[in-house]
């Protein structure tokens, strides 16, 4: 398991008829009148995406100052500098700027500082070459909010800084010629979700109009999915619109990754864009230049487009070899120094554009923050990822003392740190982490409610397109199905993933559960378990089925139930007894298991059934948490009569 808590709404079903009366299908009217909607105008409106959802960009303070000043370098013919970001929002804000800026017949180069050699943002030798080299205006674009420094530098030699940026703001702002952000704490634009590359966006409908800027929707949705913002208010149109565009008419090297990743000219969803087109983006940020990607973004060459999309594929290929080392290395250094609440890891052979991808990963698993720190001399920079709702950025308020720099979001942030003060900060993320009191048990899963395997026809599942665009503040409907008999699992991606077929009802259902193995879940064949969801339409040689894609497995909180009850002395139903009474043989294998030195096991009946047999024979201590359970045998022990334990005494009592 992988939650501590499944928080499983149920839905109204008044609600839900009225919503499939006002024409949305059964899946979608059963998540929605989960999740509060009574009626299916609230639910349209929410889940409207047409333009009318669009703000007028003038409401983003300081959009007037940026105009102007933009506006003057074109007449002037002033050489201007987008300075962006490496990762997928800051290129595909670079590329937004970059061309709308030439179309309007601007002098324009683009600049995004390498990760390793410059880091995130804003550096003085950066600003020194761009103003060098006759740039007199830099706009940044998905950073700069907090780059005083560099701000005044630039002014000092001359030129002139707007920012647009979307991360948080600290109590002083540059003196830039404008701050354009909606995160400023005097900006009074009534949605503060946008991605960097959404704030471009606004700046460029705010120089010519939304009909000039909108070929560009499709860079703002691609970089608003990446950076995960949330699909509410007018990200729902920004997205809607460029998806739409990358279905019909995309740039050209929009066009060779989707071909590339067969899903031209198909209806796109989010999570195509996150799982196939986003991670090609993001590989020439973490291990080379970013400039490849802005050159493929930006290029209408088609043979250009076909060499730099293969560029990016040697990439990403390298980076899933490099990440497959890094993490490895840190699950040695984890079963040497298991987490106390927290991972804080460093590593002098660490590549710096890979760690955070292995940190999101090792939260997932270990189900809390992860720090990991590329070393490189006295200093070290790391990536971070937070789990559940705990927050990076207060975690690191808290430890700031420790810290030379950091920022971010709550999910996702890094920070620069001393070698000496790893340690100091380790202790303090402990400390924290205890403070907040948030144990394993304490993350909870929310899913929308309870299905049947009748409810999973493909037709329904299509029909949860309409809920799209789907991500954060909007997310995919997660269900659960209880009670189902795992048929058959098996190790698929070289051991990263985990693939199933459940039976319930006389039916089977294939599912996949990416980036979990066999021995996070030690389930089997035959094992009854609860399965959380999200469905998809999987296509294979013309065939279209659903299959889930998994949430996470727990076993059968039925029979778990039953057996404390039963455990307790209390009476349970014939059928449940029966499945939960263990054999010679069970016992047999659970007991060698024990002896050879395993201590975890899958939280299956049967075999807490055995577990508590011996526990009551006075042969092992166990500790159940979150889905597992823990034990080991007491040093010393005799034998038992585990016949005459209390627990196999009711359990067969119960099953005559």
């Amino acid at each position: 398991m992988r939650y501590g808590i499944w928080d499983v709404s149920c839905p109204d079903g008044a609600c839900k008829t009225a919503l499939e009366e006002g024409g949305l299908s059964h899946l979608t009217s059963l998540a929605l009148s989960a999740r509060g909607f009574d009626g299916a105008a609230q639910a349209r409106e929410f889940l409207s995406h047409d333009e009318s959802r669009l703000h007028d960009p003038y409401l983003l303070r300081d959009m007037d100052k940026a105009v102007k000043r933009i506006k003057t370098a074109i007449e002037k013919g002033e050489k201007i500098a987008i300075y962006g970001d490496y990762d997928v929002d800051g290129i595909t804000a670079t590329c937004l700027m970059t061309d709308y800026l030439r179309a309007m017949g601007a002098q324009v180069i683009f600049y995004i500082p390498e990760r390793v050699s410059e880091g995130y943002g804003l550096n003085p030798s950066a600003v020194e070459s761009l103003v060098s080299d006759g740039v007199t205006l830099i706009i940044t674009v998905d950073c700069g909010v907090t780059a005083i420094e560099e701000v005044n530098f630039a002014a000092w030699l001359g030129a002139d800084v707007i920012i647009t940026d979307h991360h948080e703001c600290k109590a002083e702002l540059p003196a830039a010629v404008a701050v354009i952000d909606p995160r400023r704490p005097d900006c009074e634009y009534p949605f503060d979700g946008l991605a960097g590359v959404g704030v471009a966006f606004k700046l460029c409908c705010a120089l010519g109009g939304l009909e000039s800027a909108r070929y560009l929707a499709q860079m703002a949705a691609v970089g608003t999915i990446a950076d995960v913002m949330p699909m509410t208010d007018e990200n729902r149109a920004i997205v809607h619109m460029g998806l739409r565009q990358l279905e019909k008419e995309p740039r050209m090297g929009f066009r060779q990754i989707l071909t590339e990743a067969g899903l031209a000219g198909k209806t796109l969803s989010t999570m195509d864009i996150g799982f196939s087109v986003a991670p090609k983006i993001n590989a020439t940020g973490r291990m080379s230049s970013a400039e490849t990607a802005v050159r493929l973004l930006l290029t209408e060459d088609e043979t250009l487009a076909r060499r730099l999309v293969g560029q990016l594929g040697e990439l990403n290929i390298n980076r899933q070899t490099i990440e497959s080392e890094i993490y490895f290395s840190a699950k040695e250094k984890l079963a040497q120094q298991p987490p106390k609440g927290v991972i804080v890891l460093s590593d002098d052979g660490w590549h710096q554009g890979v760690v955070g991808i292995v940190a999101s990963r090792l939260a997932e698993e270990y189900r809390c923050r992860a720090f990991l720190i590329s070393m490189s001399g006295d200093y070290g920079k790391a990536s971070c990822r937070g789990w559940g709702s705990q927050s990076l950025i207060a975690a690191m308020e808290y430890a700031s003392d420790a810290l030379e720099s950091f920022g971010g979001h709550e999910m996702a942030a890094g920070f620069t740190i001393r070698r000496e003060k790893i340690e100091q900060f380790r202790d303090l993320m402990e400390k924290y982490a205890a403070l907040e009191e948030q144990g394993l048990s304490e993350n909870s899963l929310h899913a929308d409610c309870v299905v049947e395997p009748a409810d999973l026809t493909l037709p329904d599942v299509q029909s949860l397109f309409q809920l799209e665009p789907c991500g954060v503040s909007n997310p995919y409907p997660t269900f659960v199905m209880e009670d189902v008999v795992i048929d058959k699992v098996s190790e698929v991606g070289g051991g990263r993933h985990l693939k199933f077929t459940f039976a319930k009802n006389d039916k089977t259902i294939d599912a996949i559960f990416f980036s979990a193995n066999r021995e996070q879940l030690r389930c089997r064949r035959g094992d009854l378990a609860d399965v959380a969801f999200s469905p998809r339409v999987n296509e294979f040689r013309g065939s279209r089925t659903v299959q889930m894609h998994i949430v996470d497995v727990r076993p059968a909180k039925r029979l778990i139930d039953a057996l404390d009850r039963a455990a307790a002395g209390e009476e349970i139903p014939r059928a449940e007894a029966g499945e939960l009474l263990p054999d010679r043989g069970d016992m047999t294998v659970i007991w060698r298991r024990l002896q050879s030195g395993h201590c975890s096991f899958w939280l299956s009946g049967r075999t807490l059934a055995c577990l508590e047999a011996f526990r009551q024979g006075g042969l092992v201590t166990v500790e159940r948490r979150c889905g597992e359970i823990r034990a080991e045998i007491i040093p010393g022990c005799g034998k038992a009569d585990l016949e005459k334990t209390d627990i196999i005494i009711n359990l067969r009592r119960c099953a005559q």
